[in-house]
């Protein structure tokens, strides 16, 4: 988090201490919000989130420490709103939003699974057993 959004440990320590953010998800939302870019990066989809979860999981060998903190700088650089809490509390395993990670878990497989994405400019179908 310090990389991507420009703060030092001890900025987010304090921010923990002061009680302004309750956890490092939240730090991540106040710093995001803070932060200004001068172009947006291209916006986050649930594959790219999903492909990028996989790729963390699955780095292995000698420099995979440095692959794996790109790979987050990243997705925190191209997040928007509360996408950075959220994908600092996935990281965390620490989702906080008050039902079981299983439940959580499973909803999300099955919108990923039911969403069609967008190919050669048409319209992504948020649920397949509903056609446009």
């Amino acid at each position: 988090m310090c990389e991507s959004f420009g703060k030092t440990d001890g900025h987010i320590k304090s921010t923990l201490a002061s009680g302004e953010a309750k956890d490092l998800g939240e730090v991540a939302l106040l710093s995001r919000a803070a932060q200004r870019v001068l172009m947006l990066p291209p916006k986050l989809t649930i594959e790219k989130v999903f492909a990028d979860m996989k790729r963390i999981a699955e780095s292995k060998g000698r420099d995979s420490m440095t692959a794996k903190k790109d790979i987050i700088k990243k997705m925190l650089v191209a997040s928007r709103g509360e996408e950075a809490k959220f994908i600092v509390r996935m990281l965390q395993a620490k989702l906080r939003v008050g039902i079981q990670t299983p439940t959580l878990l499973q909803a999300l497989a099955a919108a990923f699974i039911l969403t069609v994405s967008a190919r050669g400019g048409a319209a992504a179908v948020s649920d397949v057993r509903r056609t446009p």
